[in-house]
């Protein structure tokens, strides 16, 4: 089933979309796992709690209902002061315990073989995704291609 009548897109070379079955590989997908001692509902979850060092604001998204609410609470706290240098290892390490800890999702990962994994998305997303029209960064989609390739 789509999300919000999303669709991937799959061919031979490539996965567009983490929608469908290839939903597990969005940081929204519920996947319990352990990060930093805590279990966390989503890769979404932790994420924005690792935005900040406050133990107040992580509590709050820890406690998020949905990674909706989480990514609404993480656009709000308080940055640490050295985010922008760390987010991107930051999702690298989230993502790689999210994998390692649920053999169903690291089958799932590995089974996309040498495919390009894009987070292609409609909501304003050029850094972790990349728009339908081809802009952005793609980094989500890059870290699981690396997570991928460790995993071998």
């Amino acid at each position: 089933m789509a999300i919000r009548g999303y669709k991937t897109i799959e061919t031979e070379n490539s996965i567009r979309g983490f929608f469908e079955q290839y939903r597990p590989l969005s940081n929204f997908h519920v996947s319990p796992f352990t990060y930093q001692g805590r279990i966390w509902k989503t890769a979404e979850h932790a994420f924005h709690a690792a935005k900040t060092d406050d133990p107040a604001w992580i509590e709050s998204i820890w406690g998020a209902d949905s990674p909706s609410v989480a990514k609404h609470l993480g656009r709000r706290c308080p940055l640490r002061s050295d985010w922008e240098e760390v987010k991107d290892t930051v999702m690298y390490s989230i993502l790689m315990a999210k994998f390692i800890q649920s053999e169903a999702l690291e089958n799932l990962l590995l089974s996309t073989g040498d495919k390009y994994l894009e987070e292609t998305n409609d909501w304003g997303d050029k850094y972790w995704g990349r728009q339908f029209d081809g802009e952005g960064l793609n980094r989500l989609g890059e870290i699981l291609m690396r997570i991928r390739s460790e995993l071998r």
